[in-house]
């Protein structure tokens, strides 16, 4: 049966990470307790920000994103608020990004053409 369900939702265009964040949703509307019950992977983390988990877990580390681990164990976990103040306070907007990568490509091609001028002269 829930090969079944996943297949159902798979076909729907909702993904497992999709499927998570409707069910904390609805959890947290019938009982705002649910809210600090449900917490993040490094993987749900890395996936939502396109980054490798060494990264998040690196990020973990550093306290760039507030993160803990349970019992001692191995793995970060995330609070889904903690996931949010850190997207609200170190993640650059697309329209950055995009800023941001076109300034680097103009600064490197600029130099390329420093570098072509100098041996030229």
């Amino acid at each position: 049966m829930k090969k079944d369900v996943f297949a159902s939702l798979k076909e729907r265009g909702i993904t497992p990470i999709q499927l998570k964040e409707a069910i904390y949703e609805i959890l947290v509307a019938i009982d705002p307790t649910e809210r600090l019950s449900y917490l993040l992977t490094v993987d749900d983390v890395a996936e939502r920000l396109c980054l490798h988990p060494d990264t998040v877990r690196r990020y973990c580390r550093e306290g760039k994103i507030r993160a803990f681990k349970l019992d001692g164990g191995r793995e970060w976990r995330i609070k889904p608020m903690d996931y949010v103040d850190f997207l609200e306070a170190k993640m650059p907007t697309p329209d950055e990004r995009i800023i941001n990568i076109l300034r680097k490509r103009q600064e490197a091609r600029e130099r390329v053409a420093q570098r072509r001028a100098n041996v030229g002269v």
